[in-house]
């Protein structure tokens, strides 16, 4: 599940911040190293919000600047699907 995640995320990524080079999109590189900037950082943390349905907690937002990082709070908070 995790993967999917990661995949999902990666999408939502890259269409978020289309500046970023997909080829250059390591889940385990800040984005802000990829070259985001904060805005960037807030419209994709809104489009997951969005997507997934979760809500991101305005104090857990510094500490989401990779994927992996991202899917691993994702998956802690998304309802399990039976």
């Amino acid at each position: 599940m995790m993967e999917s995640l990661q995949a999902r995320l990666r999408e939502l990524t890259l269409k978020s911040i289309p500046k970023i080079n997909p080829d250059e999109l390591d889940p385990s590189v800040s984005l802000f190293d990829l070259g985001a900037d904060s805005l960037d950082h807030a419209k994709l943390l809104i489009a997951i919000e969005d997507e997934l349905g979760i809500e991101i907690e305005d104090e857990d937002i510094n500490q989401l600047e990779t994927i992996d990082a991202l899917a691993s709070y994702c998956a802690s908070r998304r309802p399990s699907r039976s």
